[in-house]
């Protein structure tokens, strides 16, 4: 493999690891796909998210299918999940707000766990996934308790920023973060939203500073258990890598990636994130070690398995390559990328006909966003339909 294809891979692999996800939520009835425009690439993932985003606030029950197609297209992106977790919640006001109001009933309920999974499932994928949409879910509360347009937003400080966050005014929302701040050192959680804030607007380094304060006053108090499952001092290490990781310093991320399994051996996205950027530093072996580990934790994620796989693939591991890729499809057939490393493996392998079968089943689920890779497949077929046809 040439110099240009393993920096290709390797990036790309780093790219998608960080967001190691789970296997989509099993035993719900399959929803619809929801009919988009005829320019729409029905293949493409954000086709079905630009459609949950603009039928959420009125018509949240299509917009959570609309999440749901975007999730099964690409599992790796973290705003389907976070969309549809919004959209189920608003499409059952009733419910949300008894939940708010924190009803025992309601939280603990098997419906509640199950829709408030996808909000885990997102931050597994992007601990920073922009939640603007959340602005929806608290104002349909407010609705149902209050009236629609008989109630105003507070005034107070860290909702004013948290306003500013929402509509995207991300340095605007920066500066009223640090006042709410000023005004009340000890409410700690405001540096995670101001740190969301940073990274949206890519000032990683402010991103990383405002989550290692977070971190070193959740030290201090030596609270080790928090009240909500997804907020643990393993998440907030994993998240201060991730800012490393999109400024490419790969020396510190790896250093924030083992804090967080010094916190939570068996945070297996963490596992998926180190092997990611030891794999982007040279570090083959630390990088299949890692992945490993991830895979004996959860072997049951999509994307998890995708990515050893093309990692293995890199490293000229090709049968065992085709093994993960191979499950990847099993988990979750709608997903493209892995038919193309599959093909493009068994390629290699010297195994044309199931190759040539692999590369079409790609073709009919690319969206037209993969276009370098739809062009090597349609070379690859037009080769070895040569070579089968003896010409």
């Amino acid at each position: 493999m040439s110099t240009s294809v393993r920096r290709f891979l390797a990036v790309a692999l780093c790219a998608a690891a960080l967001p190691n996800a789970l296997a989509a939520q099993k035993g719900a009835k399959e929803p619809k796909r929801p009919k988009l425009s005829e320019q729409a690439d029905t293949n493409e993932w954000k086709s079905y998210y630009d459609y949950g985003v603009a039928n959420v606030r009125t018509m949240p029950g299509r917009a959570a299918d609309g999440f749901y197609w975007a999730m099964r297209l690409n599992p790796s992106r973290a705003e389907p999940w976070y969309g549809r977790w919004v959209a189920l919640w608003m499409a059952k006001p009733e419910m949300l707000s008894e939940y708010w109001k924190g009803a025992e009933f309601v939280v603990n309920s098997g419906d509640a766990q199950r829709i408030d999974s996808l909000k885990y499932q997102a931050l597994l994928r992007n601990p920073f996934v922009f939640q603007g949409l959340e602005r929806l879910r608290i104002a349909a509360v407010f609705d149902h308790e209050y009236g629609q347009g008989q109630w105003e937003w507070s005034a107070a400080p860290e909702i004013s920023a948290w306003l500013a966050y929402t509509e995207g005014a991300f340095p605007e929302a920066t500066r009223r973060f640090q006042a709410a701040i000023a005004r009340e050192p000890r409410a700690i959680g405001l540096h995670e939203d101001r740190a969301r804030a940073f990274f949206a607007m890519q000032a990683y380094d402010s991103a990383a500073r405002e989550m290692q304060v977070l971190i070193d006053a959740l030290k201090r108090l030596e609270r080790r258990r928090l009240t909500y499952f997804y907020q643990s001092k393993a998440m907030y290490e994993y998240s201060v890598g991730v800012t490393y990781v999109a400024r490419q310093d790969f020396y510190n991320a790896r250093e924030a990636f083992s804090r967080a399994l010094s916190e939570d051996l068996g945070f297996y996205m963490a596992h998926g994130a180190l092997g990611a950027a030891s794999l982007v530093q040279g570090d083959t072996a630390t990088a299949i070690t890692e992945y490993e580990q991830a895979v004996q934790i959860n072997g049951e994620d999509p994307v998890l398995r995708h990515d050893f796989g093309v990692l293995l693939m890199a490293a000229g591991r090709n049968e065992e390559a085709v093994e993960h890729l191979a499950k990847s499809i099993a988990l979750e057939p709608y997903f493209a990328s892995p038919y193309f490393f599959h093909a493009f493996t068994l390629d290699r392998l010297g195994k044309g006909p199931e190759a040539a079968a692999q590369y079409q089943e790609f073709l009919r689920r690319a969206p037209r966003s993969m276009g370098q890779q739809i062009t090597v497949a349609q070379q690859r077929l037009a080769a070895l339909g040569k070579v089968a046809g003896g010409r």
